[in-house]
């Protein structure tokens, strides 16, 4: 799912082939002109997050343009964004200017629904459900999957959420920890329920990607230094409810982990958890191999020069 002010009350939906090409796109309408940056999967449905970070045009218009000026054409523009679609243009020149490329050109919108929608992965736009919650954002989820509970299906989000985003801090995202959550979406009344797993601030959830779009059981997060908190690693057992954190040394901060099966394993937890780290005290960088099941370290590669903190990254096996 891709965004851009450029498209006006839509967001874009592509579905790509092994093979690196476009199978299909799909416009999708939403209420404005959201930043979105990530969606969920589930076996049947794509689940879109419309929430309130917008794009503000206060913040595209170049900084040395004369206050006379700036006022009328920021009316100008929010009159615009996110109604229609912005001339090519326009558009090439606002992304490419140095003046001001370093800004953040999305804020914090308390006017903006909050809403999640729900798709058919083969539908339309005219197949989409939305469920109004309440203001917050997501950067990353967890996991999401359906499944039928006293005969009504019901869709299961678990997400990292952030009350709100790019509102004072315009640099982000330190305005509010990020927790980690439960949604249930009852597809059958439109019912939302919302849980907190866990309260202690973490990020860049990880799964096995093998159970990505169905029910999984475990669930891994990095521990966030917000407000003094600890950083460290966490696994969720969604079956018990209960919480292991890894025994890391506490000058070692950690990146993003990539979750590695054991080709011979059975369990759900059975593999590597794999990830970049940074120790304080030695300056030093180190690619941390960690057993999933048990957190226990398994292996340290000790790196020539420290690699600035990534995300994002996938195992993929040779072949």
């Amino acid at each position: 799912v891709s965004y851009s002010f450029a498209r006006g009350r839509t967001v874009q939906y592509s579905v790509i082939d092994t093979r690196g090409r476009a199978r299909r796109t799909v416009d999708i309408e939403v209420s404005g002109s959201p930043m979105m940056h990530d969606f969920s999967l589930t076996d049947k449905y794509v689940v879109i997050y419309d929430l309130p970070v917008t794009f503000d045009a206060a913040q595209a218009l170049p900084v040395n343009m004369p206050r006379w000026l700036s006022a009328p054409a920021r009316l100008v523009m929010q009159s615009l964004v996110g109604r229609v679609r912005v001339p090519g243009p326009i558009n090439a020149r606002m992304n490419r200017d140095p003046k001001h490329s370093d800004r953040m050109p999305y804020a914090w919108n308390p006017n903006y629904p909050a809403r999640i929608g729900v798709m058919p992965r083969e539908g339309d736009n005219k197949d989409i459900r939305w469920f109004d919650i309440e203001p917050c954002y997501v950067y990353h989820p967890l996991n999401a999957y359906s499944e039928m509970r006293d005969g009504a299906e019901v869709l299961v989000l678990d997400v990292v959420r952030y009350a709100r985003m790019f509102d004072r801090d315009r640099r982000g995202p330190g305005e509010a920890p990020p927790m980690l959550d439960r949604w249930t979406v009852n597809l059958a009344t439109g019912a939302v329920t919302t849980e907190c797993r866990d309260d202690r601030p973490q990020e860049f959830p990880r799964i096995n990607e093998a159970v990505l779009g169905g029910r999984h059981r475990y669930g891994y997060t990095i521990g966030a230094s917000f407000q003094g908190a600890q950083p460290g690693l966490y696994k969720h057992d969604y079956a018990t409810g209960s919480r292991q954190v890894a025994a890391l040394d506490p000058a070692l901060s950690l990146g993003e982990m990539s979750f590695v099966p054991n080709p011979a394993g059975r369990a759900e937890d059975d593999g590597i958890l794999m990830g970049y780290a940074y120790h304080r005290d030695r300056d030093e960088g180190q690619l941390v191999l960690l057993d999933a099941q048990t957190l226990e370290s398994v292996a340290t590669v000790h790196l020539p020069q420290r690699v600035p903190m990534g995300f994002h990254g996938n195992w993929a096996p040779a072949g």
